[in-house]
């Protein structure tokens, strides 16, 4: 495992250190097309962890016609377009027909498979704190960000889904950055989540005193408690943080679904909200599933 894990970092390395040529690679090929202004949006999915969000993630991006990053661009983070230019010429508009993960992580199953791809966001933003304030980024931060998720929607011409939890503690920096942009916000019971962060604590060993996943607003004064009251606290704040936050979106571009009502139906009227076509439809299979 360390030898593996040592050679991971070396070829990430090598990634971020010829990432400039990949960058001049994509902005050339963006280039020689003549691409239309912002038909499309892109498209954030957010929640707390253990609700749903990653089943939800691959749903829309198996049946619907959008761009999303695979675990292929992900290894591009730095250089994203060129990833997502890649993953195209590999896989086309092929469907990547998965729907497993381990807790949300899924590069164990394809380079096609949907990531959340937290290291393209650190670019961005910082590891500690998650929540920020909507001054957080510079003018050229925002630029950056808003160059680089806007080439993807103009180049491929389709709604651009993006599931990364810790985005739910950013909104209000991403409501400045993309005003137009459309959020669904995915929700569960608050029970069945808790018992399912319990459940990913101890299957991942983290001791009981120790803080895991989405670190919200104010986190810090629930250090300390037991297990459980810190968990229900997080859970609370994540929510709390996101029903304040997305009231900075237009009302029309936020969908509030909820994990419960989980079937095709809810798929295809997703992809038709967002402006994708679907590609093939849902299996009810996945829905069996979940």
């Amino acid at each position: 495992m360390k030898i593996r894990r040592y050679v991971l970092r070396a070829i990430q390395f090598c990634m971020r250190t010829v990432s400039p040529v990949f960058r001049f690679i994509g902005s050339f090929v963006f280039r020689l097309g003549d691409h239309p202004p912002m038909d499309h949006q892109i498209v954030f999915l957010v929640g707390p962890p253990r609700s749903g969000s990653t089943i939800l993630y691959q749903a829309i991006t198996n049946f619907a016609d959008v761009s999303y990053i695979d675990n292929l661009a992900c290894w591009f983070r730095d250089s994203l377009f060129f990833g997502m230019l890649l993953s195209h010429f590999r896989y086309g508009k092929t469907s990547h027909d998965n729907f497993y993960s381990e807790l949300g992580a899924t590069s164990k199953y394809g380079l096609h498979s949907p990531s959340e791809c937290g290291e393209f966001w650190y670019r961005w933003f910082p590891r500690d704190p998650h929540y920020v304030e909507s001054s957080y980024l510079t003018p050229r931060q925002i630029a950056g960000l808003t160059s680089e998720a806007c080439k993807i929607v103009r180049y491929f011409r389709r709604p651009f889904v993006v599931k990364n939890l810790v985005c739910g503690q950013r909104l209000r920096v991403l409501a400045k950055v993309f005003p137009e942009a459309k959020v669904i916000v995915i929700k569960r019971d608050d029970e069945d989540v808790i018992r399912s962060i319990l459940k990913a604590r101890k299957a991942l060993s983290i001791p009981t005193d120790t803080w895991w996943s989405v670190k919200p607003r104010g986190y810090e004064r629930l250090i300390g408690q037991s297990e459980l009251e810190m968990i229900c606290g997080q859970v609370d704040l994540i929510n709390s943080v996101i029903d304040e936050d997305i009231r900075l979106f237009r009302p029309e571009n936020v969908k509030i679904v909820h994990y419960e009502n989980f079937d095709k139906d809810l798929v295809e009227e997703l992809a038709t909200w967002i402006g994708a076509r679907i590609k093939l439809p849902p299996s009810n299979s996945i829905f069996h599933r979940s």
